[in-house]
């Protein structure tokens, strides 16, 4: 059964380094990575749990189990008595402390 992996094919990396060599996208991945940076993400995985209502939402760093993404989804709705203003934006809410490691941040 595990010996198929040798059959798998692997895509040829030439196409890819000429795209890459060629900047092609360079200015959308900047650009990518200047909204995540400002948004608060900081590594893959990153997941964003947004309330549709209010528009809150709750970032969730990591590879996380469905409970710590339930405990995100809590806490979105939690934060419906203070939707986000514009003028000032709220302050940092750290995941439940039932769940650490969700290291979820409110934006």
């Amino acid at each position: 059964m595990w010996s198929s992996w040798r059959s798998w094919s692997v895509p040829p990396l030439d196409p890819f380094k000429q795209c890459l060599a060629s900047e092609k996208y360079k200015a959308k991945v900047e650009q990518q990575l200047a909204k995540g940076t400002e948004l608060g993400v900081t590594g893959t995985p990153a997941t964003f749990v947004v309330d549709n209502m209010t528009g809150n939402r709750v970032l969730v760093r990591g590879a996380q189990t469905p409970q710590v993404l339930l405990e995100a989804m809590k806490q979105a709705i939690a934060m419906r008595d203070t939707p986000p203003s514009q003028d000032n934006p709220p302050a940092p809410a750290e995941a439940p402390s039932t769940v650490p490691e969700a290291q979820a941040k409110r934006l």
